[in-house]
């Protein structure tokens, strides 16, 4: 499966917002010009075949290879109908879901709605045409997080509520996982991991006092 938390899914319209943390674009160019693609919408890659490349951000687009794959299934739709073969049955994406925190100053929460809708449209045009996009997709928007809340200072401060929603997702999305079947198969068991009824066990579940959790909270940039 796909998980996405505080992702960017448009690296160009991302570019105003790292810069203003302190990543230059020409320090955003250095990272993806070693796919030949580049930031600038000035540049374009030259293909092998000497033609320019006007898609030049694509790669850095979810949005876009989005788009390019639902074009693909209406292209390869039209060539099923004119023959025997038959459109794909298995899903052309793995299970995907989508967490973000609206207090994100980083990546604005609203990319990650915006994609998440993408999504939903392209599973319908993908429907529409006898093939299935994705067999399983969520989106999570929680109004406390902030960018790095649920794998920092969330978990530092003893709030484990993202990783509990991963793992019972995995478990969701995994037939045939002995370890999970097993050991996990009940989901007041997976909750008791996180959320222990013991109250000597609570604390343990806390990597520092809560009073640097909050502060940290208190002073995260993003």
């Amino acid at each position: 499966g796909l998980i996405s938390l505080s992702s960017p899914y448009h690296f160009q319209a991302m570019a105003p917002t790292f810069a203003r943390h302190g990543l230059s674009r020409r320090f955003l160019n250095r990272m993806v010009s070693s796919t030949g693609a580049s930031l600038d919408p000035s540049s374009r890659t030259t293909t092998r075949d000497g033609s320019n490349h006007d898609h030049w951000h694509d790669d850095f687009n979810a949005f876009a290879l989005l788009q390019r794959l639902v074009e693909s299934v209406e292209t390869d739709h039209a060539r099923y109908d004119q023959g025997p073969q038959q459109p794909p049955q298995q899903s052309l994406l793995p299970p995907i879901r989508v967490w973000h925190g609206k207090r994100d100053k980083t990546v604005p929460w609203q990319m990650a709605h915006d994609f998440y809708q993408a999504l939903v449209q392209a599973q319908d045009k993908c429907a529409n045409r006898g093939v299935t996009l994705t067999s399983s997709l969520e989106c999570t928007l929680d109004d406390a997080w902030t960018h790095t809340f649920p794998i920092l200072e969330g978990p530092m401060g003893g709030c484990h509520d993202f990783h509990q929603q991963l793992v019972e997702t995995v478990h969701e999305w995994s037939t045939c996982s002995p370890l999970l079947d097993t050991h996990y198969a009940d989901s007041s068991t997976l909750a008791e991991i996180w959320q222990p009824a013991d109250p000597i066990l609570r604390p343990l579940l806390c990597c520092c006092p809560m009073m640097w959790a909050r502060l940290a909270m208190y002073c995260m940039p993003f």
